[in-house]
């Protein structure tokens, strides 16, 4: 008996620490690269000829941002009355915020750091996100079916403010189109564009997770909802051209100054379009919540101001093998930095 324990032993030993060697294995970065200065410091405002970029002061302030350095942005603050640049746009369209440049002069400009800079709208809830758009990320997270959507429960917070831990919190960087005007599938509206984090308590998500029930329509709403799950960027850019703006931006996110994900916004299988397009087209589909049955959006159109994450690179810290300690995900102190092309960054520290 005691041989047949100590043999047992053994086998438990052995098994324990395959699982930790393999867990470490899988949550290893797939880069070797660490950051490099300060990500605010490249920061580049898209060219004026193709797209406005909007920005907003925590005090309210809505400002059309002319360039940006290491120390925050310089624009001309909007005097009038409208209380971001949604507004703006929608009351001025491009010809008119060009007027405007063009009266008020760009020789003149205010400037104001990053940390006086908040939430660049006023973004309505709840958000629609789609899962598994970029097939790397599929493929890491072992889904071989087509993208599928979801709605995110989460209302948006400014860029740099701190996220909640969880008890497996991962991280993802996505690119978020914003509809500027209520969209509908007949007369289809304007589109803009923000960075985005996306915080998942990928324990959550696991054990509320139906195999038999459509993909997106359990676990994520419970898993990828919640307070402090969504910081978006500081810059609110709307493009002339939607389709071609949005290819060659460049997505990126560390965690504690590594590399974690990267890859270019063209990579989506489903485009921002597309995934509008489809939440309207299956407005009707049910998804759980914590015993309730909610929709991705009325049937009628979908709300202004409403949030489209379209989808993460590879890189995430969520692997089954993994998920049986914390260790692998982010815990308090642990600082997640994003950035995107003209977008600007996030920066969220886990408390």
């Amino acid at each position: 008996m005691k041989k047949a324990l100590t043999i047992l032993g053994g086998f438990i030993a052995i098994f324990l620490t395959g699982l930790v060697i393999v867990s470490w294995w899988v949550s290893r970065p797939i880069y070797n690269e660490v950051l490099d200065g300060d990500p605010s410091a490249q920061v580049v405002i898209a060219p004026h000829q193709e797209a406005v970029t909007f920005a907003r002061t925590v005090q309210g302030k809505v400002v059309i941002v002319e360039s940006a350095n290491a120390t925050g942005i310089f624009g001309q603050i909007i005097t009038s009355q409208h209380r971001d640049g949604v507004a703006v746009f929608n009351d001025l369209g491009f010809a008119g915020i060009i007027r405007l440049r063009q009266k008020q002069g760009v020789s003149n400009l205010s400037h104001f750091t990053w940390q006086q800079l908040g939430l660049p709208f006023a973004a309505n809830y709840p958000q629609i996100a789609a899962g598994a758009n970029f097939l790397a990320h599929a493929e890491e997270v072992g889904i071989d079916d087509d993208p599928f959507l979801f709605p995110k429960l989460s209302e948006a917070t400014s860029w740099n403010s701190p996220v909640l831990r969880g008890t497996r919190l991962d991280y993802e960087v996505e690119l978020c189109a914003l509809t500027l005007n209520n969209y509908l599938a007949q007369s289809p509206g304007k589109l803009g564009y923000v960075l985005c984090g996306d915080f998942t308590e990928r324990w959550t998500l696991i054990s509320q997770l139906d195999l038999q029930a459509p993909m997106g329509t359990t676990g994520f709403p419970e898993g990828k909802g919640g307070k402090t799950r969504l910081p978006i960027g500081p810059l609110l850019v709307i493009p002339k051209d939607e389709e071609q703006f949005y290819q060659n931006l460049e997505l990126s996110l560390y965690v504690n100054g590594k590399l974690r994900q990267r890859a270019t916004a063209g990579l989506m299988i489903w485009s921002p379009v597309e995934i509008v397009n489809k939440a309207l087209t299956n407005c009707e589909v049910g998804y759980h919540n914590q015993g309730e049955l909610l929709h991705l959006t009325p049937c009628e159109s979908i709300e202004a101001r409403t949030l489209i994450l379209t989808g993460t690179p590879e890189g995430v810290g969520f692997h089954l093998l993994n998920l049986w300690s914390s260790i692998f995900y982010l815990n308090p102190r642990d600082e997640v930095l994003g950035s995107a092309t003209h977008l600007g960054v996030t920066r969220n520290v886990v408390e």
